[in-house]
């Protein structure tokens, strides 16, 4: 290998590996499905539990048959539930539209011995997360939620939605949480809960960014060998006189 190949060599094994880290995106609401869940990564649960189908959720609300993961379509365990709006909805005071991810937040009136409406992500790898949301009361009619967002079991964020505060569908309340170093099978959780006597619909946009570190970026002591050879190298060649030979 000549000079100019050598040098070149050196150089890229200290910086010649893409830098960047490669990420997957996980969308709520891109992501969102009707059919199953579990969905891939997603859970819609009420507690613990995952929540059943239901094809005709709140006719009386959703007219043209809209499906919602609930115990029951209306009346008692019609709430917790989670949707995505797919039908002209006909409901007093809604701030959400057709592609729109809602929840309900759960209260003992129709949805007595249920648990808090959370959606998870359940990490399939180790890695890092970006996680980027937001929320708002999807109808307001004098009704409140709280939204928590964990973690596994620590909290990273919270806040409160109330009929006139400053947040609408197309001002929401955001939230994020930057750079989280995740294990498979760790879990991010997603909490809406009533801070009113009865819970309340919720429109929720939530992004997890899942990024490993790129295997061809070289650890911090090769690099700290490495570059001092570079250096010297090139101080040598300039001190004997070698010039790169012209292309």
């Amino acid at each position: 290998m000549n000079k100019q190949m050598l040098g070149l060599a050196v150089v890229y094994a200290a910086f010649g590996g893409p830098l960047s880290q490669a990420g997957v995106i996980y969308d709520l609401n891109a992501d969102w499905s009707d059919a199953a869940n579990p969905n891939g990564a997603w859970t819609y649960r009420h507690g613990t539990t995952a929540l059943p189908s239901q094809a005709n959720y709140l006719p009386s609300h959703f007219p043209a048959g809209q499906p919602a993961w609930a115990v029951a379509p209306f009346g008692a365990g019609h709430i917790p539930s989670w949707l995505r709006n797919s039908t002209p909805a006909v409901i007093a005071g809604m701030d959400f539209l057709i592609g729109d991810v809602i929840v309900h937040a759960h209260d003992n009136a129709n949805g007595a011995g249920l648990g808090v409406a959370n959606v998870i992500w359940t990490s399939p790898t180790d890695g890092f997360v970006d996680i980027h949301g937001a929320v708002w009361l999807a109808r307001n009619i004098g009704r409140s939620t709280r939204f928590n967002l964990f973690h596994n079991s620590i909290l990273l964020a919270t806040g409160d939605l109330f009929t006139g505060d400053p947040f609408s569908r197309a001002t929401p309340l955001e939230f994020s949480a930057l750079n989280l170093a995740t294990s498979a099978g760790d879990v991010i959780r997603l909490e809406i809960l009533r801070t009113s006597t009865f819970g309340e619909f919720t429109g929720v946009n939530l992004t997890i960014d899942l990024s490993q570190p790129d295997a061809a970026i070289p650890e911090p002591s090769t690099l700290a060998l490495v570059l001092p050879g570079a250096i010297g190298f090139f101080a040598c060649a300039r001190m004997r006189g070698w010039k790169p030979r012209a292309s």
